[in-house]
C-alpha cells in the first residue's frame, strides 16, 4: 500500500535536504506547524520509506578525491545479479541498472587516474562483466543533488 505525501511533507523534505541536522522545533517554525506534527510526519515518512537515512553531503574534492568517474558496464548473463555484485564494492558510490547500449552505470570517486585504473581493473574481473566504458566528469550541472518535486 502506497503512502500519500502532501505538500507539507514535501516542505519538510526540502528543509531536511538543506540541513538534516535541524531540530524538530526549527523545522516546525519554518513550516509554521506544531513540533509534534512535524515529528509525526517525519516518523511516518521514515516508516513509509520516503526518508531512508540522514547523511552528510560530502565534498570529495576537499578530501583529495578530485576525480568523479562514470563507468558504463556491459554484462554477460543476468544484469541484475552482476550489477548487484558490482554495487557491493566499497569504491562504488552508485550502481544503477540501465536501458540502452550498456546494462549498468557505476559512479566512483577517486584521488587520481591511477586509483581509477585500479578500480576499473577490479570491476572488469567481476564475473559477468564483459566490457567497460569509462568517462571522467569535468563539471557538475543541475540541482547538485537537491530535493525537488
Amino acid at each position: 500500500m502506497a503512502i500519500e505525501y502532501d505538500e507539507k511533507d514535501v516542505g519538510i523534505l526540502r528543509i531536511l535536504d538543506e540541513n538534516a541536522r535541524l531540530s524538530y522545533r526549527e523545522i516546525a517554525k519554518r513550516m509554521r506547524m506544531h513540533p509534534n506534527t512535524v515529528i509525526e510526519r517525519m516518523k511516518r515518512m521514515e516508516k513509509g520509506g520516503a526518508i531512508e537515512r540522514y547523511a552528510p553531503v560530502v565534498n570529495y574534492k576537499k578530501l583529495g578525491y578530485g576525480i568523479i568517474a562514470i563507468i558504463q558496464v556491459d554484462v554477460q548473463g543476468d544484469p541484475h545479479k552482476v550489477m548487484k555484485s558490482v554495487g557491493k564494492h566499497g569504491f562504488v558510490h552508485y550502481a544503477y541498472g540501465t536501458t540502452g547500449e550498456y546494462d549498468g552505470i557505476v559512479v566512483v570517486v577517486c584521488r587520481d587516474v591511477d586509483m581509477l585504473n585500479a578500480i576499473t581493473g577490479e570491476i572488469a574481473v567481476i564475473p559477468g562483466v564483459q566490457r567497460l566504458n569509462t568517462k571522467i566528469a569535468l563539471e557538475q550541472f543541475g540541482n547538485n543533488g537537491k530535493f525537488e518535486l
